[in-house]
């Protein structure tokens, strides 16, 4: 079967519309930023591209694994390693904790390695502290790749049968991930291909923080959160960043306003079930009976009544690009 390398991918236009526009335009989170904290970068949107077909159509250095701390939720990368791959996490691999990755080889010629990550067990009422496990998945991804010297990959949105997190979200956390490191380290990464099960519904999301035009753009003001985290697209806590805003820490002679929000963090537990996640849910249950608020929706709304307004090849595996 032949296949198409990640490296021959080209940028293609967006497929967003004022159609697109005039649906969020009259929806009912309004515009939350006047212009759109996302900037137009050619060189980046060459980077990273969105996908909804068959992994064994494309190859790559890497293709990553949503899995489970034992790493036996294998999924799809079953179907292009096969039982080699079985074997092989029998007899050489440990327990791999959550939030963190474990590579192993491929068996397919396709792709040389599998990075199989480990999402957070998700509890709705618990959602801070899920965020901030699964910020920690996707980063350690691509940390990962630096360190190991991958530069293209196929990366899915992170999902196992345990790690229900709203697709949505999701999908942000993960964009919004690979914007911050491509923006701080775009040099050490070729192709990062999306894996998503449906691009139609993913479009906004994509081109919200991969931009190709003013409207784009535009459309961004409506659709991102009123937030993007801190500096690596990590989850900000209100609570802490008012408290360390007040009171910066002297490092070095330099004020440093910033926290890292996974040092300490035991990600190998359930979520939930940790005395942060019970600090945070007595926060919000107090926040609730007072009328405050502790909590963030980031999905602006449903893009299911939009699917007929998005423009989109239906016979084209790929958005964000062309193959040739």
């Amino acid at each position: 079967m032949d296949t198409v390398n990640v490296r021959d991918l080209q940028v293609a236009d967006s497929t967003l519309t004022e159609t697109d526009l005039e649906f969020y335009k009259t929806g009912e989170t309004g515009r939350r930023w006047s212009t759109s904290p996302i900037a137009i970068d050619d060189d980046i949107n060459r980077r990273v591209f969105l996908y909804d077909g068959d992994i064994e159509l494309i190859s790559a250095e890497a293709i990553v694994n949503p899995t489970n701390e034992a790493l036996t939720e294998l999924g799809y990368v079953l179907k292009i390693a096969g039982p080699e791959l079985t074997e092989f996490i029998k007899k050489k691999t440990r327990n791999c904790a959550t939030g963190e990755v474990h590579i192993t080889p491929c068996f397919n010629p396709n792709y040389k390695h599998i990075i199989h990550a480990v999402p957070p067990k998700f509890q709705p009422k618990y959602q801070t502290a899920a965020e901030t496990a699964l910020f920690h998945t996707y980063f350690r991804i691509l940390e990962t790749m630096i360190e190991r010297k991958i530069r293209t990959v196929v990366m899915p949105t992170l999902s196992t049968v345990k790690c229900n997190f709203p697709m949505e979200a999701n999908c942000q956390l993960q964009l919004r991930v690979i914007r911050r490191m491509l923006e701080k380290k775009r040099h050490e990464f070729d192709k990062i291909v999306v894996h998503v099960r449906d691009i139609e519904s993913c479009a906004t999301c994509f081109y919200s923080y991969f931009p190709r035009t003013p409207l784009d753009q535009e459309i961004a003001c409506y659709y991102l959160p009123g937030s993007l985290g801190g500096p690596n697209g990590e989850p900000v806590i209100p609570e802490r960043e008012i408290r360390i805003k007040s009171k910066p820490a002297v490092l070095g002679g330099l004020h440093d306003n910033s926290i890292d929000l996974t040092t300490g963090l035991d990600l190998s537990t359930v979520v939930g079930k940790t005395a942060f996640s019970k600090m945070r849910e007595d926060l919000e249950s107090k926040a609730s009976s007072t009328g405050g608020r502790c909590t963030r929706n980031f999905s602006p709304g449903s893009k299911s009544s939009q699917s007929n307004q998005i423009v989109v090849r239906k016979k084209s595996v790929f958005t964000g690009c062309n193959l040739f």
